[in-house]
């Protein structure tokens, strides 16, 4: 007897994967599946730079800086760099957006939150209610730029140096 396999269900299973590598890998390539909240919000684009920040993803940080309106710098990167560094060091829930008109189409967009310092390794994890302070996290001056909101500067308001 031959081994007869239905062509239908080859078809179907081509289909699925060609349909799936369509959707996802232009996605992927796009940077889209990067992003927790989408740059064409204000608070997105700074709730994706401070995302950025707290991974020690610099270069990707770097990349919500506006384009022509902000000169890249070495006073930039270190600036860049000393946040994360800051950020990194606290637990960070609960996070608000709130926004401010400045003119010229550009906005004050301030992010608060819940924020306790991290617990060091070999330290007994704190009580899951205790040591949070709600806080300013970060402040920035955004502009849209291109197809997003861009952010012309930043001042990390919790975390101490």
């Amino acid at each position: 007897m031959m081994n007869y396999t239905n062509p239908c269900r080859f078809r179907l299973k081509y289909i699925i994967t060609a349909f799936c590598c369509l959707i996802v890998i232009p996605l992927a390539l796009s940077g889209c599946l990067e992003q927790v909240q989408t740059s064409r919000l204000p608070s997105g684009a700074l709730s994706n730079f401070l995302l950025h920040l707290r991974q020690g993803e610099l270069d990707d940080a770097r990349a919500y800086m506006a384009p022509g309106l902000v000169t890249p710098s070495a006073t930039l990167d270190q600036s860049i760099k000393d946040a994360s560094a800051r950020v990194r060091r606290y637990e960070i829930e609960d996070q608000k957006a709130t926004s401010v008109d400045l003119g010229n189409g550009e906005l004050q967009e301030t992010i608060s939150a819940r924020v306790r310092l991290k617990t060091p390794a070999g330290q007994p994890t704190p009580d899951p209610s205790s040591g949070w302070q709600q806080t300013d996290v970060i402040t920035a001056r955004i502009v849209m730029r291109g197809p997003g909101w861009r952010i012309l500067n930043f001042e990390l308001k919790c975390c101490d140096k």
